[in-house]
């Protein structure tokens, strides 16, 4: 019984495949692990917030350290799914909002410099060189760029 569910869940998860594909997102994977650590925060949080206002007494205080996967748990067989459609929207509507700045600094520069398309070029060319790099070369670079951000977020929080 509970594996049927489980596995309902992550057929509904695949279905934001079909989604995004007719809403003409390219990559699918991103707003599904955005709905995931969305759901992971909240639960976390809702956790937190449980646990400093109710009594830790009784029943509470065995069940207290396992708040938040009950409720990661809870939210994958309610709302993941409507979370991941959620974000697919908000992706389109990242996607549109950075393709027209995009475009409107390319027409700035246009009509400034007669110039076509700098920055689009720009970015392609940036583009056509990452992809050109053997593989192990992008593993470096990707590994490279992860130990940034964990330094960058080391420092700023202590």
């Amino acid at each position: 019984m509970i594996d049927k569910v489980f596995w309902y869940r992550v057929h509904k998860l695949k279905e934001i495949k079909y989604y995004a594909k007719q809403k003409n997102l390219p990559v699918w994977h991103m707003p599904v692990i955005d709905s995931i650590m969305i759901c992971i925060l909240g639960s976390i949080y809702i956790s937190d917030y449980l646990v400093g206002s109710i009594p830790s007494d009784g029943w509470f205080a065995v069940v207290s350290p396992y708040m938040p996967l009950l409720l990661f748990t809870l939210s994958f067989l309610t709302v993941m799914d409507l979370v991941a459609k959620a974000m697919v929207n908000v992706h389109i509507t990242l996607i549109k909002l950075v393709h027209g700045g995009i475009t409107k600094i390319d027409h700035y520069i246009w009509k400034r410099t007669k110039k076509d398309n700098v920055i689009s070029t720009k970015i392609l060319n940036f583009q056509l060189k990452y992809m050109a790099l053997p593989k192990s070369t992008k593993r470096r670079l990707k590994i490279l760029l992860v130990l940034m951000i964990i330094l960058y977020v080391t420092i700023r929080l202590f």
